[in-house]
């Protein structure tokens, strides 16, 4: 009898813990998405903060017209969505791969990435490129698009973004759309519900839905978008591929000397290209400025233009008239990139003292 009551007792609680567990996996599942809700949601604050600014949605992807890839739509909105320097570090000018920058949109350097992450899946990276969970609609955002919200017209009813289908695009890819025409885990060119019963749309009036995988073919079609916006250029046609390996930046100093922010020196793997991120003229923190730490920074930098053969430079922020008699020593500097710096009347003269030898590349003043 004794025997009985126990197996009996044993049989309850196992059922019990089962419905507990099962209760618990669900909650967790549940807590993932609406935190993946949430940053959807994020993201299309953060598009509707560049239409306001730019009067259109960014291009799915900038390209030249050879067809060389620069920008993709998820950085093109990082100085909107984060305060981290990754906006000041990115040159809209040269393709995000390129051995000058690919460095930067790695994981080591690229918060930005994770921020596009579903919690609930497991792959998060490539190569050391953090993978994006969610993908363009290619109505709206593809090849040198500038499709505006007016364009759209039903913001509550259009689809901006939805969950990705494999294989994930990295960060800075110029290619990270999806065709809305395509029905929901049929194709790795459409949409997919990353295993769950649902996908997950956020539309074009920043709102989120969670649309069923059995949606009614009717209903999906009008999320796609007005016909008008169906894209013809065939060079918007996503081409999945696995990112390339980073050529990385192997030499690399940076001091705290306004207890604030940190200087930053990088110098490329050949050797060739400086760049140099730096606040040791900012007037706002003059006061602050431990010179004992600046001089040993020029030391430094010195050492560090001296490892290399520094043949072009480019330059963030408040960088200092000492900083500068630094790079004008490299003998072989050629180029200097200005157009980000805050005290450029200040350097400008500087470098002109050497124009025979070194191109000043700056954003033209209109005011003069």
């Amino acid at each position: 009898m004794n025997i009985l009551k126990i197996a009996i007792g044993l049989i309850l609680t196992s059922v019990v813990l089962a419905i507990l567990s099962g209760a618990l996996l669900n909650a967790r599942e549940q807590a993932r998405r609406s935190q993946w809700m949430y940053t959807l949601k994020q993201i299309g604050y953060a598009l509707h903060t560049y239409h306001d600014n730019y009067r259109c949605l960014p291009p799915g992807g900038i390209f030249s017209e050879a067809g060389q890839g620069y920008q993709g739509w998820p950085s093109r909105l990082a100085p909107f969505q984060s305060q981290t320097p990754f906006s000041t570090w990115v040159d809209d000018g040269i393709p995000w791969d390129d051995p000058r920058q690919i460095e930067w949109f790695t994981m080591a350097h690229c918060r930005e990435g994770r921020w596009w992450q579903d919690p609930g899946l497991t792959l998060k990276e490539k190569n050391t490129f953090p993978l994006i969970h969610v993908a363009a609609n290619s109505w709206v955002m593809h090849r040198n698009s500038h499709v505006t919200l007016q364009d759209v017209g039903d913001l509550a009813s259009t689809i901006l973004a939805a969950d990705a289908s494999e294989p994930f695009d990295v960060y800075g890819s110029t290619t990270a759309w999806r065709d809305a025409s395509i029905p929901v885990n049929s194709s790795p060119s459409g949409f997919s519900s990353h295993g769950r019963l649902m996908t997950h749309c956020l539309m074009a009036d920043a709102t989120v839905r969670s649309v069923d995988v059995n949606v009614d073919a009717s209903i999906w079609k009008q999320m796609q978008g007005p016909e008008s916006l169906r894209p013809i250029d065939k060079l918007i046609d996503r081409i999945p591929g696995i990112p390339p390996v980073p050529t990385r930046f192997d030499r690399r100093i940076w001091t705290d000397m306004f207890h604030k922010d940190i200087q930053r020196a990088t110098l490329t793997a050949d050797g060739q290209h400086l760049i140099l991120n730096t606040e040791c003229a900012d007037p706002s923190l003059q006061r602050e400025r431990r010179e004992e730490v600046f001089q040993s920074w020029l030391i430094e930098l010195a050492a560090l233009c001296a490892k290399g053969d520094v043949q072009s430079a480019k330059l963030y922020r408040y960088p200092s008239p000492e900083e500068v008699k630094v790079l004008l020593a490299c003998k072989n500097l050629k180029t200097v990139d200005i157009r980000a710096v805050r005290n450029a009347p200040v350097i400008r003269p500087l470098f002109e003292q050497e124009s025979h030898r070194i191109q000043i590349i700056e954003t033209p003043d209109t005011s003069e």
